[in-house]
């Protein structure tokens, strides 16, 4: 995982907004989808791999992930989280 001096130099490259990291239960349940119905990403090509973790934009929009420890930053691999919370138990 990055750590969390890295986390608040980098923004969005869309809004150029804070991105926090995105916490144990919201990967899993993003790798769960991945892993059933599927995942787009932002570019709308389906997200076939699960992800390490992740940087969630301030509006829980959309997730850049991290694969192999390094941070996926570019605005069409990001994942959209609409699914994902919308799948989030009560």
């Amino acid at each position: 995982m990055l750590d969390d001096d890295s986390v608040r130099r980098l923004r969005c490259p869309v809004n150029l907004g804070k991105l926090t990291q995105a916490d144990a239960d919201l990967i899993d349940r993003v790798n769960r989808l991945i892993e059933g119905p599927g995942l787009s990403t932002r570019g709308g090509q389906p997200q076939s791999e699960p992800v390490e973790g992740g940087l969630v934009t301030d509006d829980r929009r959309y997730l850049y992930p991290i694969q192999d420890g390094i941070v996926c930053m570019l605005v069409e691999s990001a994942i959209e989280l609409e699914l994902v919370i919308n799948d989030a138990p009560e």
